[in-house]
């Protein structure tokens, strides 16, 4: 042992990186190894050399324990270097990029700065709920006694505010917002057209709008390099931490064996006991993953509470799914065709020691969740129908390490090498909301003449479209617009110019007869967007008519009568997904614009309340992102513990009532079964 720590330490003058996995891979060979501890000073002190403090034990020479406590936060959490580096430039009132590995520990440096700086008011913007969960999770645990956490829209602010949003959620707030203390953005790439051409107009709208009122920006891109010049990110330092792991990832390149990969994936899988993640690709890799499995008879493990998850999946779904077959088998499945409830108890099985020890997944593994495994196995080298990317390849392979959970990550690569690694360059193409943004609150346009003289004739045009003494710069100013693009504007304001009587009768979008709506249904979907994630019309019109009884019928009752109107389980989760989030606040929109339009009042807020929250309580539909079924939320209802059908309530009241109860409360209620009193156990470890 003295001879490898020697080996390490003269790596010292040659290449730290190298240095640095030498000394994790060490520290993993000898996790355990009694003969550690007699040398638990020399590799306190090549520990401190490599700035891994967070590794160092309680046995160290003086100095080097010196120098850990320097590292160390008032809640007794110890910084490595590099992470107390990013916090020292905050903390100097800087506004930085940072560009870091995954486990860098990007996210506890907010924590620190928040401990100690504490501003009123911190915005930190996610890409999707599921990431908002995991952040208000953590941020809850710590500062639920400083800040009131929100993540929903309309709740009352309290005197020292945390808001985690998605970017759509943030123009809710915007009126309300006066002095923001810290601005958040997480994957900051997303602002990019060419890394998210769907969402990035809206998130750029988010960045600019709250930045104006941002005392700090702190924005969180790994993986880049180098940013093009754009006034989003100007007066903005890049802190590129990409060369610094706290772990260190072997890969196994099998691409190029002639070996059959069906087989080098069954060795594998069967030749572990650790945690594994399998990258499908697409949805006919699951398939042929599946297959697999079954053929090779790679046997399950006895655990009762698996099995109890599958006997609640056919009793409240069906009994014909993909999922079943493989939960069976020790697997779950992570994609975006599940219940937002089944996709998060999935994700908790996995990372509990004793319960699923596989999960398989197609992109939303890397978009929805940060969780990790010790090994990833890339079976198939897509992004749908495109081969992944640097990044992507990069964000995937970062789910085979945790600080303090995994040293090492096996990566195993069974289709094709790694993408080439190249420099990294995010550009930044200023959309023609923003800049048309820009030019009616300021005349300016930080952009080429081509670029500018386009955004005057846009705005005389949508001024001309607006008719008179109507001005584009109404919605600007007011913040009507939270969804529609601006081609979406202009193609419902050139619709109404056209056919300025297809909106009468615009209320009976309120009304409770479905007759009475389908036709405008139909009117107001075709102005939306292409990109509708390949969602059906007559798919939306059949949900909607059936989704009225949701809570009035059973789940399974529901998804029964979907499937007899050929609306099948694997496509209810995206048609609810694209209802909610994309549907309603285009409704919400072309009501504000079909007011001003025509110098009405109409309100529709009845309807669009109704499908945001898809017929649902508003705060049974909130509790699924903090973890609590639909199906068991009614459950709860009907015992009269708690009323989760007062639409009056705000979800912070309800959650504080959940707290002051005692959990045993829930548990002695004869009604929960097993797998009940193990959601409703976690859900109060999430809240």
């Amino acid at each position: 042992m003295f001879e490898q720590l020697t080996e390490i330490h003269q790596l010292i003058e040659t290449n730290q990186k190298d240095w640095r996995n030498q000394l994790i891979q060490f520290l993993w060979k000898n996790e355990g190894n009694p003969e550690k501890r007699n040398y638990e000073e020399l590799i306190n002190h090549l520990l401190r050399l490599t700035w891994l403090y967070p590794y160092m034990s309680e046995n160290a020479h003086w100095l080097d324990e010196l120098a850990k406590n320097a590292f160390m936060t008032r809640d007794g959490q110890i910084l490595h270097r590099e992470q107390s580096d990013v916090l020292k430039k905050i903390l100097e009132w800087k506004n930085i990029i940072v560009s870091a590995p995954t486990s860098f520990g990007k996210t506890f440096i907010i924590e620190t700065f928040l401990s100690i700086k504490s501003p009123n008011c911190v915005v930190i913007i996610v890409p999707t709920i599921a990431l908002m969960d995991e952040m208000r999770r953590k941020m809850y645990r710590k500062f639920k006694n400083q800040y009131k956490i929100i993540t929903n829209i309309w709740e009352e602010l309290a005197e020292k505010n945390i808001f985690i949003f998605p970017q759509e959620r943030v123009f809710a707030y915007l009126e309300k917002f006066n002095n923001i203390g810290l601005l958040v953005v997480d994957e900051f790439y997303k602002v990019s057209k060419d890394n998210d051409k769907d969402r990035y107009e809206k998130l750029q709208n988010a960045i600019v709008k709250l930045g104006k009122i941002s005392s700090q920006k702190y924005f969180l891109a790994p993986n880049i390099t180098n940013i093009s010049d754009n006034p989003i990110t100007q007066w903005m330092d890049i802190v590129n931490k990409m060369d610094f792991q706290t772990v260190f990832l072997n890969i196994h390149d099998y691409s190029n064996q002639k070996e059959n990969k069906n087989e080098i994936f069954t060795k594998i899988i069967k030749g572990s006991t650790e945690k594994t993640l399998i990258y499908a690709g697409t949805f006919p890799w699951i398939t042929e993953l599946e297959w697999i499995i079954a053929k090779n008879n790679i046997a399950p493990r006895n655990s009762g509470l698996i099995w109890s998850f599958i006997n609640r999946l056919e009793k409240n779904y069906t009994n014909s799914r993909d999922l079943l077959k493989l939960l069976q088998k020790w697997f779950g499945l992570h994609n975006w065709r599940l219940h937002r409830s089944i996709a998060q108890i999935q994700i908790k099985l996995f990372e509990e020691e004793e319960w699923l020890q596989n999960i398989i997944s197609t992109s939303s593994i890397i978009e929805w969740v940060n969780t990790s495994a010790k090994n990833v196995i890339i079976r198939k080298s897509k992004l749908w129908k495109s081969n992944i990317k640097e990044f992507t390849y990069k964000n995937i392979i970062g789910r085979g390490w945790r600080m303090f959970k995994y040293f090492i990550g096996e990566i195993y690569l069974l289709d094709k090498s790694a993408p080439q690694d190249t420099s990294t360059q995010l550009n930044i193409e200023i959309s023609d909301s923003v800049a048309l943004n820009e030019y009616s609150e300021w005349n300016n346009i930080t952009s080429t003449q081509e670029h500018r003289q386009k955004i005057i004739d846009l705005n005389i045009e949508l001024n001309t479209l607006l008719g008179n003494w109507k001005t584009y710069n109404y919605f600007l100013r007011n913040n009507k617009i939270q969804y529609c693009s601006l081609s979406d504007i202009k193609k419902i304001l050139q619709d109404m110019n056209k056919n300025p009587n297809q909106r009468n009768g615009w209320m009976h979008l309120n009304n409770e007869d479905y007759n009475d709506r389908e036709w405008l249904i139909s009117k107001i979907f075709f102005l939306m967007p292409w990109n509708r994630d390949g969602i059906k019309l007559e798919d939306i019109k059949i949900y909607i008519k059936i989704a009225q009884h949701n809570r009035s019928k059973e789940l399974k009752e529901i998804l029964s009568d979907l499937a007899q109107n050929w609306v099948y389980i694997n496509k209810v989760f995206e048609i609810e997904k694209f209802i909610s989030n994309q549907l309603a606040p285009f409704f919400s929109d072309v009501s504000e614009i079909y007011n001003y339009y025509f110098w009405k009042t109409d309100s529709i807020k009845s309807f669009i309340v109704k499908i945001s929250n898809l017929f649902l309580p508003p705060i049974v539909y909130v509790l699924e992102e903090y973890g609590l079924p639909r199906v068991l939320s009614k459950k709860i209802q009907n015992s009269w513990i708690i009323n989760l059908e007062n639409n009056e309530i705000q979800v912070s009241e309800v959650i504080n009532q959940f707290s002051d109860l005692w959990i045993d409360r829930f548990l002695w209620y004869s009604e929960f079964d097993e797998f009940d009193k193990y959601i409703i156990k976690n859900f109060f470890d999430w809240i």
